[in-house]
């Protein structure tokens, strides 16, 4: 994020944990870590006007941040002529591809998620000459030297060797379906790829020279070819490619990025009815190709024209110059296993998936009853039934492509009927548990290290070796389990009792305890001192300071737990095997941050925001402290200068 200054950041914080916790007691602060969603006011002022400084058939374009208005999350490049805009997340970028001797016209302008600033002044640049290229028939003046050198460089074309020795390029011959395939496959890295024992295609068989491309092409969904009547598709790869096809190979070599085409074409010859009018539109708005200029109106593309092996380094140029060569990461599920659940319980687990475009979209098929899979991969509800589930996962990005894959999702154990759909108690005392309400507790002693040493009560005093359970007061919030050690009667019907804090099993033999019920809203970390009890810190030496926090939470935790012992004894002690068998809670919600913040550079920061502390009320067992410390994490792109906004 970026701001010139005096922008306020509103930050939302989306929690939802699942985890264990210490029964009856303070659960111990643990870190969370939270992505930050941030967004801004208003849209970001002017960005003043560009510096652009000639290159081989490429411009140098750099800027600075704008000093008012929001805070800029990244900038549009607008290239003239051809209208291209380039998205840019830094301040500085190089447009490549150029016609060199060409004047062209560059500005910028600054945007946020509250929308786009307005444009800088346009700032005039003319990509200088070509050095020159190793084929004898392309000058350092041809208009397109600068491209057809860059396919020399990258071993994307090695031209034809002639009889006197020199080597010709042949840039007005028209490119071939065959030639094609290498100077994409070529183009995209040369990936590695095993070509199949038999062809795809019925008239490219397994020893033609480009027979390894043109199958990659194929297995790459780029070039389908035509289909016949019967057999396998042809490829034609004598024939020349048209400009038209020329759009959906190179739109497909790309990854099929999203792409929304216009409602009004960019080209007076490509209507919206053209089969390819998205891949053509794409060319346009990528910058691959800008057609042939008119007199008046809008430009040609000129569609049915085959593609000249000039017109091909032009385009291979730009397509590598904006990223597209770059290799395509596969779409693909990162997770293998599903958790385990139990029936009655909350159940979440997010999704994990890698590659392919934003957004991506999951479906899910063969869920227990009560999950479901959101659209953006969280798999959350409550399960009503035990058993095993085949449940298939797909993942669909932006462009179409997609993954499944099936997990089993096994639901083993169920809680009582009574606890399934509400909260709920059940516990069995062991003959020796003396449950205190927090009525007779007058106070509660601690010793050095701060464990529950005594405990002062109004009633009848509990007998010696007795576990007493005492409800959660002020000075114990989680309530209290504890062995009776000794008794010392006072005045006024008071006594004091020496205890050894406990667990739950020692009082009780076996329990189920289920809260569902949301508790008051927290304001532990609303208070004045949420700044005192923060920090932030930055990454690459960045000096950064706090300048305001206010951090209010609205989280809503549950708990429950299960334990029990086969053969129950005396005093809290039990003979057989027995024990937890389940712990859970789960915190939902979210914790608004309004902070005002400075950061010198570019950097990545951690704020440590103020812990929040949430009470769960856990039925016989008194209740939970649930503690977590949220840490949110800042990506910052360049200087922020950013004030909170006043109460």
């Amino acid at each position: 994020m970026r701001s010139g200054g005096g922008c306020f950041w509103a930050v939302a914080l989306a929690l939802a944990l699942v985890g264990s916790v210490v029964p009856a007691a303070a659960a111990s602060a643990r870190p969370v870590t939270v992505p930050a969603v941030l967004t801004a006011e208003s849209p970001p002022g002017a960005v003043p006007a560009p510096a652009v400084v000639p290159a081989a058939a490429a411009l140098a374009v750099s800027w600075s941040a704008p000093s008012s208005g929001g805070a800029a999350t990244s900038y549009d490049v607008e290239l003239q002529p051809g209208a291209a805009v380039r998205p840019v997340t830094g301040t500085s970028t190089v447009l490549r591809g150029l016609a060199n001797a060409t004047q062209h016209q560059v500005r910028v302008r600054a945007v946020n998620a509250a929308g786009a600033g307005p444009w800088s002044p346009a700032v005039s640049g003319m990509p200088n000459g070509c050095a020159g290229t190793p084929f004898s028939d392309v000058a350092p003046d041809h208009p397109f030297c600068a491209q057809i050198g860059w396919m020399a460089g990258q071993g994307i074309s090695t031209g034809t060797t002639m009889p006197d020795g020199s080597v010709e390029y042949r840039p007005a011959l028209a490119v071939s379906r065959q030639a094609m395939a290498p100077f994409i496959f070529r183009t995209k890295g040369s990936p590695e790829f095993a070509a199949p024992t038999t062809s795809p295609f019925a008239d490219v068989p397994t020893s033609h020279p480009f027979f390894q491309e043109i199958a990659w092409m194929r297995a790459r969904g780029i070039s389908t070819g035509t289909a016949q009547p019967t057999g396998e598709p042809l490829y034609k790869p004598t024939d020349p490619v048209s400009r038209q096809a020329m759009a959906p190979f190179l739109y497909r070599a790309a990854g099929s990025p999203p792409f929304t085409a216009p409602t009004v074409p960019s080209f007076a010859d490509v209507a919206t009815g053209h089969p390819f009018f998205r891949e053509i539109e794409w060319m346009r708005a990528s910058g691959i190709s800008t057609g042939t200029a008119q007199p008046t109106g809008q430009p040609l593309y000129k569609p049915v024209d085959p593609v000249s092996r000039q017109a091909m380094a032009a385009f291979l140029n730009r397509f590598d110059a904006m990223g597209f060569a770059a290799p395509v990461t596969p779409i693909q599920i990162g997770t293998t296993a599903l958790a385990d659940g139990t029936a009655g319980l909350p159940y979440l687990q997010p999704m994990d998936v890698t590659g392919g475009f934003a957004p991506r979209t999951w479906t899910a098929t063969g869920l227990p009853a009560g999950l479901a899979l959101s659209a953006e991969g969280v798999l959350d509800g409550t399960p009503t039934a035990v058993g095993t589930a085949d449940v298939s996962i797909t993942v669909t990005d932006a462009a179409g492509a997609r993954e499944s894959r099936t997990l089993p999702l096994v639901v083993p154990d169920t809680l009582p009927a009574e606890c399934v759909t509400t909260a709920c108690s059940l516990v069995t005392s062991n003959g020796a548990t003396v449950e205190l309400p927090a009525s007779a507790v007058v106070a509660i002693g601690r010793d050095a290290a701060g464990a529950v040493s005594t405990v002062e009560i109004s009633t009848a005093p509990p007998a010696v070796d007795s576990i007493v359970v005492v409800a959660p007061t002020p000075d114990a919030p989680s309530g209290l389990t504890a062995r009776v050690d000794s008794v010392t009667v006072g005045p006024g019907g008071t006594a004091t009792l020496g205890v050894t804090p406990g667990t739950p099993a020692d009082a009780y033999a076996q329990g189920t305890v289920k809260s569902d019920a949301a508790p008051a809203p927290d304001t532990s970390a609303s208070t004045s001192n949420a700044l005192a009890t923060s920090s932030l810190s930055c990454s690459n030496g960045v000096s950064s300071s706090l300048n305001g926090l206010t951090v209010t939470p609205d989280l809503t935790p549950s708990m429950a737990a299960i334990w029990k012992h086969p053969v129950a004894g005396v005093g809290g002690f039990y003979v057989g095997p027995g024990g937890l068998e389940l712990m859970q809670f789960d915190l939902t919600g979210t914790l608004t941050a309004d902070l005002g913040v400075t950061v010198s550079g570019t950097s990545t920061c951690e704020l440590k925001l103020p812990e929040v502390r949430q009470i769960v009320p856990a039925g016989s067992l008194g209740a939970i402290v649930l503690v977590v410390t949220p840490t949110l994490t800042l990506e910052v792109t360049g200087k922020v200068d950013s004030a909170r906004r006043p109460p």
